[in-house]
C-alpha cells in the first residue's frame, strides 16, 4: 500500500491489518532515519494501533474521531484493529 504523498484510509475490522509498512516510507528517507504519520480514526467505533499481535485490549486506542501523530524508524510496521465487533476506518497521512 503506498501512501506518499495523498492520504489513504483503511477500512479496519475486528482482526489486524497492516497500515503502515516498507513501502509507505516516503523516497529519500534514510534507512536508519524515522518517519511521521498522522492517523485518524474517521471511522463509528473505536480501534487501536500496534505490533502484529495488536488486539482491542493491548494496543494504542484511538477513539472514533480521535487522531495521533506517530514517528517511527523507517520501513516499520503498524497494525489496526477495531473494537470486537465493530469497525473503524483508519486514515493515514505522511507528514513531512
Amino acid at each position: 500500500m503506498t501512501i506518499n504523498p495523498s492520504c489513504v484510509e483503511v477500512h479496519v475490522e475486528d482482526s489486524a491489518i497492516l497500515i503502515i509498512d516498507d513501502e509507505t516510507t516516503p523516497a529519500g528517507v534514510k534507512e536508519d532515519g524515522r518517519v511521521t504519520y498522522a492517523i485518524a480514526n474517521t471511522g463509528p467505533d473505536g480501534g487501536d494501533i500496534g505490533a502484529s499481535d495488536v488486539t482491542d485490549t493491548t494496543g494504542f486506542p484511538l477513539a472514533s474521531g480521535g487522531s495521533c501523530t506517530i514517528s517511527i524508524r523507517h520501513q516499520a510496521k503498524l497494525y489496526a484493529i477495531a473494537e470486537s465487533g465493530n469497525e473503524a476506518y483508519v486514515r493515514i497521512l505522511v507528514v513531512p
